[in-house]
């Protein structure tokens, strides 16, 4: 220490498990502050080798209403709060990340139960299979022959049964979660191209987790709304390094940032006065008061996981080319002592040395006070760990002022404890009694109080900026939930495909009526669209093409344009309609059911004068082997039995999937049933904007 000043202090303690270390850390942060140890919160800080443990020591700081700051973006990734808006993010950019929507379902928001997310699982995988080739079928066989692979990565996707729930037997609650999760992620992925930190902002905003930190009187005292503003400014930050960054890019600079968690975030602590909470080598030129090093265990601090060897593992650069090659270890010569012995004896002592100069950072962060802690057990091992090096040096240290000593037990004593855990996140009923029995008094008393609003003290005028600023917040949250919405009506006509899209996707359809959009042609819709050419050449018979086409754009194959169109004509040839001629094809057609035209094209009718149930089968050819919506079928055959003024039940209508030669017969709707349907979606508010 410099001549004029007396040295510093260190103290050590040891305990069995980390859970008790870390809520003996935050009484000690409490006391420090109340015994003046420490001038302000923010001459307090707590050190940690990596971001894993900054999420415990957040929540115990914050349960004892401690002004707590977490310095870098590693640590933010850890809070909460800010884990469910990187989930939220990760489900717009990959309907796949099953984990992300699992937590947010079964959190405190939406709070689906173990058993509807069972059910959830069941769904996902009867749709799976459903989009699945039948084993033995043609299609297989063709994929086998041409080297095709219909389906390269199939996976188990939970949002597909989020979206199509079906007959599953869920509760009527879960139900209607569900659906209105599904709608908001559904709004949420249309502005997926817009500026990065706006998206941000909109899932925060969509969520409500703002308003709920804000207004929740713990929440607000332990500063978590901080935490998510500092998030936010380092999504800006991101966006200030690469303008043009894509949502896959930030979310992969998250996951190096929790993973690596070192050089990539050079934040620095703000003025608040809170305890800041960061890893050590986010520290480096800062200095406080009292400084906390818990986890101090082996193999932890120092790490000792296995050194980059770019000799073993392709990722990392070769030492030769890397900036600092002049103080890194070299490979001498390419021989096996060389590469097996030597260079790797070289680069582990190397990071011992980077470990060294670390823990000689972090000690040195202190001004008067340092307090060492380590445990013996953590959460989920089976083995103990034991006090690093580090920490018997810093006990040396201590001396007398080593506090507490507890000696490690035989067997984890928190093995199975991490599996009692409440899920869903109960509500907390004495807080939600509290807040009802608030809000009464207000509605009672009428809103403010006169002598607060009166007040010129300043604590009291703060009080009352507060409470105008939370006041407007929920104002303007409520008008945003009602606000008008613009009503789409169906057209006096439409084609049978939007009738179709209408009737799957209402708030889709009237996004594509507001603001109608040219649709994008996929690899499959062009080679439907030479596949119904081929068949109007092959009969020698000219159809009407019209913007309604509706191929099957959901089944994209990885072969080529042409291959895909040579399979599809072989297999028609060898199918069970290649012998056959229709009536018509391409058969353009205008239904009128009651005050709605319907309008499209049947792909080809062919008369069956010796079948004594049907006069005619209207036959839909379908390039893929994807389900099909039979309300499409149902729409030509109506249309055939009107134009014709034969019964309805006179007429066939069947899906014909070329590549396996299987006809699909769904149950079709009577016109009863159509005019219903078409009531209905008129009437229904989903079809606002």
């Amino acid at each position: 220490a410099p001549a004029q000043l007396t040295g510093g202090m260190v103290r050590a303690a040891s305990f069995d498990t980390w859970p008790q270390e870390v809520e003996w850390l935050a009484d000690q942060v409490v006391a420090a502050r109340r015994t003046g140890q420490a001038a302000s919160w923010s001459q307090i800080a707590v050190l940690t080798r990596t971001n894993a443990p900054i999420g415990s020591i957040f929540s115990a700081l914050a349960e004892r209403d401690v002004p707590v700051e977490i310095v870098g973006l590693g640590g933010l990734l850890e809070v909460p709060e800010i884990v469910d808006v990187v989930a939220t993010l990760r489900l717009i950019d990959d309907v796949t990340a099953n984990p992300d929507l699992v937590r947010l379902l079964s959190g405190p928001r939406w709070r689906i139960g173990s058993g509807d997310l069972a059910l959830l699982g069941v769904r996902a995988t009867e749709l799976l299979r459903a989009s699945q080739p039948r084993a033995g079928s043609d299609q297989s066989d063709l994929a086998s022959r041409i080297g095709e692979e219909f389906e390269p990565a199939a996976q188990l996707c939970l949002m597909d049964a989020v979206e199509d729930l079906g007959a599953t037997p869920l509760s009527p609650e879960a139900r209607q979660r569900l659906g209105a999760f599904a709608a908001e992620l559904r709004e949420l992925r249309t502005h997926v191209d817009e500026p990065l930190l706006e998206l941000v902002h909109r899932v925060i905003q969509a969520s409500g987790i703002a308003l709920e930190l804000s207004s929740d009187v713990d929440l607000f005292a332990a500063g978590r709304r901080r935490q998510l503003e500092r998030f936010a400014d380092a999504v800006g930050e991101y966006v200030d390094i690469d303008g043009d960054g894509r949502l896959s890019g930030l979310l992969a600079w998250f996951d190096a940032e929790s993973k690596e968690g070192q050089g990539l975030d050079r934040a620095v602590p703000s003025s608040d006065d809170s305890v800041k909470l960061l890893t050590v080598h986010r520290s480096k030129g800062l200095e406080w008061d009292l400084v906390f090093l818990p986890g101090l265990v082996a193999k932890t601090f120092p790490s000792t996981q296995s050194p980059d060897n770019w000799t073993t593992q392709a990722a990392v650069m070769p030492a030769a080319l890397r900036g600092d090659a002049a103080w890194v270890p070299q490979l001498g010569e390419v021989s096996k002592t060389e590469l097996k012995t030597s260079y790797r004896d070289a680069i582990s002592y190397a990071q011992r040395q980077a470990e060294d100069r670390l823990i000689y950072v972090a000690v040195t962060r202190a001004r008067t006070q340092l307090v060492a802690s380590c445990h013996y057990w953590f959460p989920g091992r089976k083995t103990k760990k034991d006090p690093s090096d580090y920490f018997e040096t810093l006990s040396q240290a201590a001396g007398t002022r080593i506090e507490v000593a507890q000696e490690a037990s035989e067997t984890n004593p928190l093995l199975g404890e991490e599996l009692r855990h409440p899920w869903p996140v109960p509500i907390d009923e004495a807080k939600l009694a509290a807040l009802t029995d608030a809000a009464e008094q207000i509605r009672r008393a009428g809103f403010g109080d006169e002598a607060l609003m009166a007040a010129t003290d300043p604590e009291a005028q703060q009080q009352r900026q507060t409470w105008h600023s939370l006041a407007e917040m929920l104002i303007a949250a409520e008008r945003q939930r009602r606000r008008p919405r613009t009503a789409v009506k169906l057209p006096a006509s439409i084609s049978a495909s939007a009738l179709m899209m209408a009737n799957r996707d209402q708030a889709a359809f009237a996004a594509q009526v507001l603001r109608p959009m040219p649709r994008p042609i996929s690899q499959r819709t062009s080679v439907g669209s030479r596949f119904h050419e081929w068949l109007e050449t092959r009969f020698a018979m000219t159809g009407l093409f019209d913007d309604s086409f509706d191929a099957d754009e959901q089944d994209e194959s990885s072969g080529s344009a042409d291959q895909l169109l040579r399979s599809l004509i072989e297999a028609f040839e060898r199918g069970r309609y290649a012998e056959l001629t229709p009536l018509c094809i391409e058969e353009p057609f205008i239904l009128t059911i009651g005050d709605q035209q319907v309008r499209g094209r049947l792909d080809a009718v062919f008369a069956t004068p010796g079948d004594e149930t049907y006069d005619y089968q209207i036959v839909d050819w379908k390039t893929s082997n994807a389900p099909a919506d039979p309300l499409q079928l149902s729409i030509y055959r109506l249309a055939w039995a009107h134009s014709t003024q034969v019964p309805l039940d006179r007429v066939d209508a069947v899906f014909y999937h070329v590549l396996n030669d299987q006809v699909e017969r769904p149950q079709l709707l009577d016109e009863p049933s159509m005019i219903e349907l078409l009531a209905g979606l008129t009437a229904r508010d989903n079809l606002d904007l």
